[in-house]
């Protein structure tokens, strides 16, 4: 097996670090026990040290029951290498599960998934800038499933072999991952890194390292590598789950107490300082990316330690954050926008520089205008400070989440409590309590002021400072950096004003005329649930669970979604995605509305599915009511405002841009297409398309569907079921009568594209193609043939993994999916694969060779275990979801057929036969059936003989 890892190397989620809105604590400094003056840790972890020096958290929790997780920290990550090692803690990543002294290279994920395990979903691993981090996510916790986890991590810790030829293949996949990741943005980042920390390692050490040292580093340099940085006093093993922990102490002690580090130890190099403090901009343009205008002051400086009061002062400068970005938000939802977005982050980036980062995001041709409104804003609320209202805002919204962690302390979920260990251990902070984290809260509200958070802002930002400017995205002139530069001095030349005074309402929507009668009630006991309907046609369920304490989910679906709609009306689709809730209601404005629930959980959030429309939200059983209000004034009185429609105009250059930047950019918006027929409603409709497309239309079609259309409500959690009968009665049970019946899907049609080949072509790497085939299946009703299909794609999948990934190294990733559709008759089978153009040839006859070797000779009893044994440990899984259930009740009045209990899912799946599998596949894989897409780029491959090519989306 190859390391564990899901694409999760982080790269562009650390090349874009510089916006902090979580500033780290004391990374240098690993304390141990974790406590800090004022700072204990959570009383319910166990700390250890083994005479070797290694390190354990170990942390007993009951959710979700029969589970248990692992992750194992090296303090070692990219910036800790040399010149010479660029890429090696990654590379060593991957080396990780590939060959040790007790397990063989090729036997580890067959044992995962045995053990109900799936790769890449429940084993992992990441490297990031300072640090390497193993997890196994346990399905049960059975002895031998925990003894196997431990022996796998200590094998990790001191048993890899580095074999030269194993050290050879893995190259190919690593060159494979480096080529995926590449894109304009993660480009841009790179450049905006070298621009504002140079004179740091941080700009020269991203983990996926360099080209030529992946080449050619030596299994011998890997090794050595290894044995400096994998030593029992620079790890932390963590374990959480429903477990005894005296238990497994004992059984982390057996294994790692006999693993003696061997050789020095790793040297930490200096990370060198930031270098330019000049006022100075850069600009990398490129037509593949949206225009963002960065704005840095940067500072060097250390973390600052973690304690009690410096929390408490985090907590306060949060805040005033908090209270600014608000302000941003606003702007962007006024009538007319003087920008698309934009944010204010501050804190310390990796021990290097303290930098404060101010970030607009416009469109091209409106970047002077972008950069001076944001500038401006800023320099407001450095000179007049913020309003009570405002701060009134950002604490009521802060609370909600303090008393809900607060609430549900006994009931956090053990892989979230795993992964939190892991980072506070790495962040030098303590891990402590919701309890105390709320103590902090209040103790940061005492005796707080609006004048002190206006003190606290200017802090954050010296108006005569140097400052760094970095423009990325499409300007069109060979002057950008020096106009961009000049446009911002400008601006700071230019008086301001004090904003204008911030006026509060009232909530206009809580009479929807005399309550709701209930005329019948019953009960599902497949599920558990209450059944209610009230006299105008609202159907209710509900289902009580005990997951979270204090919580409920609830879903409003009604309508017919796309079924429903006619091609000629797809384009309305993505407007009421992006468009509907955004604009508001009658009496208020989206951003009045939110200040105005400032406070309360309920919240309004659309979806358009392929046989409904859904409005999906979780609240506190007191907010209940309050979300009902909302969701019927949704129904009776949407706004529409036209600033919602303005502002989604304004960002269709940006995404059309980005259109065919790399493979799976055209993949996702002109090869799904191709495989839908072309149905509009699947489908990015064309640009022009959706300018043409008003407010008004919007409203003509959403009118009916919201007067007429049944409504059901599924509610899943803690609540009182009293309760929530009479707030649903007194909201939509109170509205005028409406059908109580499935709504008319007269465009129920899905057609399968015919068989046949297109190329596709991109804009981004050379070096980056895509190949991908396709099947039709079947729709979701045909339960038996969805069961079968799911467990081919398992065993596919594997068989892939070991021929293209494993023995070939020529693809980080091949991917296979089955998705049955809610359109009758309607579904697909489909197997892709990124690789270099040349390469493509080899890996179609690879997975042709796979696919027939099952069609012909079908699977054997071992790859169907290992296939079926983590997707019903995951069923299992799901029954402490309140998602789950959610799903499961929320369609049990319109079509209670559909509705299907954990055991007969179960059941069917462990029904499915080797022979079934062979016979699934020969009846769906089928030749004569099949269409395939060829992305690569447009300069490397002219178009085969006799293959289509597909014009673009955007034409």
């Amino acid at each position: 097996g190859r390391a564990l890892r899901r694409g999760r190397m982080m790269r562009a989620l650390l090349l874009l670090c510089l916006i902090l809105w979580t500033p780290a604590l004391g990374a240098s400094d690993k304390i141990w026990p974790l406590a800090r003056d004022g700072l204990e840790p959570d009383p319910g972890i166990t700390f250890g040290t083994l005479e070797n020096g290694m390190r354990y958290a170990l942390m007993a929790n009951a959710r979700p029951t029969n589970e248990a997780f692992v992750q194992f920290y090296v303090d070692f990550g990219s910036l800790d290498e040399a010149e010479d090692e660029r890429g090696a803690a990654h590379f060593i990543e991957h080396m990780a599960f590939n060959g040790s002294e007790n397990i063989a290279e090729d036997e580890l994920v067959r044992m995962l998934q045995r053990l109900g395990l799936a790769f890449g979903a429940d084993a992992n691993a990441y490297t990031s800038f300072d640090r390497t981090v193993y997890t196994l996510d346990l399905p049960d916790t059975r002895d031998e499933v925990v003894d196997a986890a431990l022996d796998i991590m200590r094998e990790v810790a001191g048993n890899l072999l580095f074999d030269p030829e194993a050290v050879d293949r893995e190259r190919g996949i690593i060159q494979s991952e480096r080529r995926a990741r590449q894109s304009p943005a993660a480009e841009a980042g790179e450049e905006e890194l070298m621009f504002l920390l140079a004179g740091t390692r941080l700009p020269n050490r991203l983990p996926i390292g360099t080209r030529e040292v992946i080449d050619t580093i030596s299994a011998e340099t890997l090794k050595r590598l290894y044995r400096r940085a994998y030593r029992p006093d620079n790890v932390l093993l963590v374990v959480t789950g429903d477990l005894d922990m005296d238990a497994v102490a004992e059984k982390i002690a057996a294994r790692f107490e006999g693993w003696q580090a061997e050789g020095p130890a790793l040297d930490k190099p200096p990370r060198g300082a930031v270098e330019d403090q000049r006022f100075a901009s850069h600009a990398y343009q490129s037509e593949g990316l949206p225009t963002r205008v960065g704005l840095y002051q940067i500072d060097g400086g250390t973390a600052p330690t973690d304690s009690f009061e410096t929390r408490v002062a985090m907590m306060r400068r949060s805040f005033a954050l908090g209270m600014f970005n608000r302000r941003l938000r606003s702007l962007v939802r006024s009538e007319d926008p003087p920008f698309l977005g934009g944010g204010f982050g501050y804190g310390n980036q990796q021990d290097l520089a303290d930098i404060a980062t101010l970030t607009v995001v416009t469109e091209p041709e409106a970047i002077t205008r972008g950069v001076t409104a944001i500038e401006q804003a800023l320099r407001k609320a450095l000179r007049y400070g913020f309003e009570d209202a405002e701060f009134t805002e950002q604490s009521a919204n802060r609370r909600v989440g303090i008393t809900q962690s607060v609430a549900n302390a006994a009931k956090r979920h053990s892989r979230s409590l795993a992964g939190w260990l892991v980072a506070n251990y790495a962040a030098g902070s303590v891990p402590t309590h919701p309890a105390r984290n709320a103590e902090i809260f209040e103790a940061a509200l005492d005796g707080l002021t609006v004048e002190t958070l206006s003190d606290i802002f200017k802090g954050l930002w010296a108006a005569d400072a140097p400052t760094k400017l970095f423009l990325r995205g499409r300007d069109g002139t060979e002057d950008a950096a020096e106009d961009l530069l000049a446009a911002y001095r400008a601006s700071t030349e230019v008086a301001v004003n004090a904003p204008p005074a911030i006026t509060n309402s009232a909530f206009a929507y809580t009479d929807f005329g005399p309550r709701g009668k209930v005329v019948w009630r019953g009960t599902d006991d497949r599920f558990g649930a209450t059944l209610v309907r009230f006299e105008n046609g609202v159907a209710l369920t509900m289902k009580q669970t005990d997951f979270r304490e204090n919580t409920i989910l609830a879903r409003l679906s009604f309508g017919g979604g796309l079924q429903a709609m006619a091609q000629d009306d797809a384009p309305l689709a993505t407007l009421i995605r992006s468009v509907f809730v955004n604009g508001g209601l009658g009496e208020h404005k989206l951003d009045d509305l939110n200040r105005l629930l400032a406070g309360r959980t309920a919240s309004a959030r659309l979806g358009i599915g392929t046989d409904r429309f859904t409005m999906s939200a979780g609240v506190v059983p007191n907010d209940f009511e309050l979300q009902m209000q909302l969701w019927a004034a949704f129904l009776t009185d949407p706004g529409y405002h036209g600033e919602a429609l303005g502002l989604f105009r304004r960002g269709l250059d940006a995404l059309y841009e980005t259109l065919d930047t790399t493979p799976s950019q055209v993949l996702r918006f002109k090869g799904n297409p191709i495989l839908r027929s072309g149905d509009a409603r699947y489908a990015l409709p064309a640009k022009a398309a959706l300018t043409a497309v008003t407010a008004e239309d919007l409203k003509a079609y959403m009118t009916p569907v919201l007067r007429d259309s049944a409504l059901e409500v599924a509610v899943v959690g803690t609540f009182d079921e009293v309760a929530v009968i009479r707030a649903v009665a007194e909201t939509l049970g109170a509205l005028p009568p409406r059908t109580f019946a499935p709504a008319a899907m007269p465009h129920r049609d899905m057609r399968f594209p015919d068989a046949g080949e297109h190329v596709l072509t991109h804009r981004g790497a050379e070096d980056q193609a895509l190949y991908l085939i396709n099947w039709p299946t079947t729709d979701r009703w045909h339960r038996e043939d969805v069961a079968q299909l799911a467990l081919l794609n398992a065993v596919i999948a594997d068989r892939l993994r070991e021929e293209i990934r494993e023995a070939l190294s020529a693809s980080y990733s091949p991917g296979v999916s089955n998705a049955p559709s809610r359109f009758p008759g309607y579904g697909q089978f489909t197997i892709s694969v990124d690789a270099e153009p040349d390469k493509l040839a080899e890996l179609e006859d690879v997975i042709d060779d796979v696919v027939r070797d099952i069609t012909e000779n079908g699977v054997n009893a071992d790859e169907l275990d290992r296939a079926r044994t983590p997707i019903l440990e995951r069923f299992e899984s799901n029954l402490e979801r309140n998602n789950y259930w959610l799903g499961a009740i929320d369609r049990l009045h319109l079509a209670p057929d559909e509705a299907e209990t954990y055991a007969e899912v179960r059941g069917r799946y462990e029904a499915v036969t080797a022979e079934e599998i062979q016979a699934v596949a020969a009846r769906y894989l089928r030749d004569d059936t099949a269409v395939i897409l060829r992305i690569v780029h447009e300069n490397v491959a002219a178009n085969p003989s006799g293959v289509e090519t597909t014009a673009s989306i955007t034409e």
